[in-house]
């Protein structure tokens, strides 16, 4: 598989060079690794180093579900996605705890961004006082967090009950992601078809759901643990969204490119990296 690595590298490096010197993934580096990577699965596939199986079309398909959901809902360019499943392909390897490396590309990536985030917060707001605090606190954001934790509180537990009936394996972070998505498809159906109390009726159906699945019959640690999850979530989502096109310049310096972040995502996934991740949000929301 270091070969697979090889080929990472040749593409990472200079897309994240063109990423941070001009805003831009150029399609030739990426037609070019494509090509390149279809003669490395035949090599690896005929030396038995690489089995083909549905495992491998599985990963690709989320990689690819994931790259186009952000791209549509104006999470990312064009050349972010096509790098992104790009790189899910030269995964094709299995992680720990969960067999899919697209999901920790994924995670990696934006833990990683969100982090490079903070630092460059933190530098903007030595240099320039609270100005830039008073733009992170500002009332839009504010009211986005909070449309945020009343999707998320509604819809959390029945997202959760229908990925566990289908896969009963499955960990947190697939319902994470799943609420991730359908709250992005929300924002952006709010936004695009002027849907102003779009909100209104999903927060009612996820809570009509809840009472006739359950009944009134809710524990108070129960409801501790939702509130707190569904806190942890929106601030969470919130800062994913800073990272996104619709938020940012991209002709300014600072803005933080995904190139770079998504190459040391790809060299991370098969480090305890995405473990820590997952013990850190649950010790936070339990």
């Amino acid at each position: 598989m270091l070969l697979l690595y090889a080929i990472i590298l040749g593409i990472g490096i200079p897309s994240t060079y063109t990423d941070i010197r001009f805003q831009k993934i150029r399609n030739i580096h990426l037609l070019i690794t494509l090509g390149i990577t279809s003669l490395a699965y035949t090599y690896l596939t005929l030396t038995n180093q690489l089995t083909i199986n549905w495992h491998l079309f599985v990963n690709l398909f989320i990689g690819l579900s994931l790259a186009l959901t952000l791209y549509f809902t104006n999470g990312w360019g064009a050349g972010d996605a096509k790098l992104f499943t790009l790189f899910c392909l030269l995964l094709p390897g299995q992680t720990s705890p969960i067999p899919f490396s697209s999901i920790v590309l994924f995670v990696n990536t934006f833990i990683l961004a969100l982090f490079l985030l903070i630092i460059l917060s933190i530098r903007d707001t030595l240099h320039y006082g609270l100005t830039p605090l008073k733009k992170i606190c500002s009332a839009q954001t504010i009211f986005q967090i909070m449309n945020s934790f009343c999707i998320i509180f509604s819809l959390n537990w029945l997202i959760q009950k229908a990925i566990y009936s289908i896969f009963p394996q499955a960990t947190s972070i697939f319902s994470i992601i799943t609420l991730f998505v359908i709250t992005r498809i929300i924002f952006w159906a709010k936004k695009t078809f002027h849907l102003r109390f779009l909100i209104i009726p999903v927060v009612l159906f996820g809570l009509t759901a809840r009472l006739l699945s359950r009944g009134l019959i809710v524990s108070g640690n129960e409801i501790i643990t939702q509130l707190k999850t569904s806190i942890v979530y929106a601030f969470l989502f919130q800062g994913i969204s800073s990272l996104t096109i619709t938020q940012r310049q991209k002709n300014q310096p600072e803005a933080i490119p995904f190139a770079p972040v998504m190459l040391l995502g790809s060299l991370l996934t098969q480090t305890n990296m995405f473990q820590w991740i997952l013990a850190f949000f649950k010790n936070l929301t339990h």
